[in-house]
């Protein structure tokens, strides 16, 4: 028989896993590659390595990370690497740097397998866009090296519900599952789960009434409220019992009150809960509303323009500086985190000491900020359509177009300083959203391949435009993270990071390992004075090495960014005692 020639699309298909495999690869290294080298410990990451050989020699002693914010599910994990692969840097860094590999593989499957191709295409160009997922994996931080998994399995199990039309009582529970271990592991998850609630909140009200889409919106919507309350009772419950004495009793109290959240999802109806729970919400606002109605008439009676002294009302609110905490002031700053977080400004310069040109610096801000532009114009037209029509047209998509959108506007209850580790759940369900909302019915009727069939000639400009900037941007990118992680932290001179509403030191990640051989030369072991950024590296060090430093000899050293002493960042002043 005649051998069978390949179709067109089959040899499309196999171009695109041959490029999805090679990108994968490419992306594997750059993660590994000098992974105990570049960056330097941070005092964090050096922190989590103590608690996980203290895991190690002695077991769960509790189940708090290194502070109540945090669980014992990194440093266990990291326990167990030790133990299968020695204790070391690379040992420390491997269980993020594989768990966010995995992570992006994760949400690339799902979007290959519920969505569709160009979903994919676009993820991978956004990812070589933005480094901070590279940087970010190469640290062993508990906020950056589980927490993209477990987001990535949310989408994942959110996306397959769409697909099936239902949210059965199992992806329910695998999602709880996931949401709660995310604010175990780190009370930052919270921000993740709010905005869930918020997203299905919206999408239920929204959702045309007596149709499907309603009903599984109210599926959404209840699955949402209970884990928001199992995370509540958690956040609560474990500051105060953690210790080994009592870890049964904690498990204890956290399975039961899992169970009982659970229950109401496995065993009501979702649409009769939220039904009862919108009447029961009306009903308040309505006595709210006879209360206020008489101050209303009040006003008028006075001349006063109800909508003038309401607007007047949030406008004293933003621009009020209650001391440096107004909304205004709030926003703004997490604004610009967010934005120095997604370009990967602050990432590369913070963590990887990596002074930036200002092609990049011009080029990331113009793709991120052309991108969330596209992003909230084409939410904001799903959800007026949704308006105009009832229901009737309303995406059921809109849930992820709304996801990352309210993470970030929740995200300053938690947190009131800026910091880009904060802003990273934010950043990663961007990325996860941003390729389904590009790669739906909305964007197609804008942005319809006007390369191959032009509709008009602006589109055609504009998404011409687009694809230089992602062209652009994806080239200054590799190029500078190439350069970050091939060079030699310690032959590179400190300096002082400056971004909108943000300022901090390049050395929290100077290289401490070539710092603590030189202080083992001169036999200085214990006794040195220092701040916690420079002092616990050491002890980390100290650790992995046996305790094999001899010597009584005193040290006092303190970060130095023009200095050529032992370490090339930090001025050493050694005395004997």
């Amino acid at each position: 028989m005649p051998k069978k020639m390949p179709t067109r699309s089959g040899l499309l298909n196999t171009a695109a896993i041959a490029a999805a495999s090679g990108l994968f690869l490419y992306l594997g290294w750059l993660v590994l590659y000098r992974l105990a080298l570049m960056p330097g410990l941070h005092a964090d990451e050096a922190r989590f390595g103590l608690a996980s050989l203290d895991v190690l020699q002695r077991g769960i002693q509790t189940i708090h990370g290194v502070n109540h914010r945090t669980g014992a599910a990194y440093p266990w994990l990291v326990s167990v690497a030790f133990r299968l692969g020695g204790t070391s840097v690379w040992t420390l860094r491997s269980v993020g740097a594989i768990a966010n590999l995995l992570a992006v593989a994760l949400l690339t499957w799902s979007l290959h397998r519920y969505r569709s191709k160009r979903a994919v295409a676009f993820l991978l160009l956004i990812v070589v866009c933005s480094p901070f997922i590279v940087v970010n994996a190469r640290v062993a931080w508990e906020v950056t090296a589980l927490q993209f998994l477990l987001v990535s399995i949310q989408i994942s199990i959110l996306l397959g519900a769409i697909h099936q039309g239902r949210m059965n009582n199992g992806a329910g529970l695998a999602f709880a599952i996931t949401s709660s271990l995310g604010v175990f592991n780190h009370f930052i998850f919270l921000s993740n789960l709010f905005a869930f609630f918020l997203s299905s909140a919206c999408l239920y009200v929204l959702s045309a009434s007596d149709s499907h889409q309603k009903t599984f919106a109210s599926r959404l919507l209840h699955l949402s409220i209970l884990t928001v309350a199992f995370a509540a009772i958690l956040i609560v419950l474990k500051p105060i019992i953690g210790d080994a004495q009592r870890q049964w009793l904690v498990a204890v109290i956290f399975m039961v009150a899992f169970v009982l959240c659970f229950s109401s999802f496995v065993s009501r109806s979702s649409a009769d809960f939220c039904e009862q729970m919108i009447a029961r919400l009306c009903q308040r606002l309505a006595e709210a509303g006879k209360a206020i109605l008489p101050l209303a008439r009040h006003v008028q009676a006075r001349q006063f323009g109800l909508a003038t002294v309401i607007t007047a009302a949030v406008i004293i609110g933003l621009m009020a500086d209650f001391g440096g905490r107004s909304p205004w002031v709030l926003y703004t700053k997490h604004t610009w985190g967010l934005l120095g977080s997604l370009t990967s400004v602050l990432p590369l310069q913070r963590i990887m000491m990596h002074p930036l040109q200002d092609d990049y610096l011009i080029i990331s801000h113009g793709f991120w900020i052309v991108l969330l532009g596209i992003y909230a114009w084409l939410t904001s037209r799903v959800i007026l359509a949704a308006i105009k029509t009832k229901g009737a047209t309303c995406d059921i998509d809109l849930i992820f177009y709304l996801y990352p959108i309210f993470a970030f506007v929740v995200l300053p209850i938690f947190v009131q300083l800026s910091s880009e580790r904060y802003y990273l759940i934010t950043c990663y369900l961007m990325v996860s959203c941003v390729p389904i909302l590009l790669a739906s019915p909305p964007s197609k009727e804008v942005f319809a391949y006007p390369f191959f069939q032009p509709k008009r000639p602006l589109a055609f400009v504009a998404t011409g435009m687009l694809l230089l900037l992602i062209l652009s941007d994806a080239i200054s990118a590799q190029r500078t993270i190439l350069a970050s992680i091939g060079r030699d932290n310690s032959q590179t001179e400190g300096f002082t990071i400056t971004y909108p509403g943000y300022s901090d030191t390049s050395l929290h990640f100077a290289d401490t390992a070539k710092l603590y051989n030189d202080l083992k030369d001169q036999q200085v072991c214990r006794n040195i004075k220092a701040n916690f950024f420079i002092l616990e590296p050491l002890r980390f060090y100290r650790a992995i090495d046996g305790d094999r430093c001899s010597g009584n000899r005193y040290a006092q050293i303190t970060y130095c960014e023009s200095c050529s002493q032992p370490g090339d960042h930090f001025e050493v002043l050694v005395k004997n005692r």
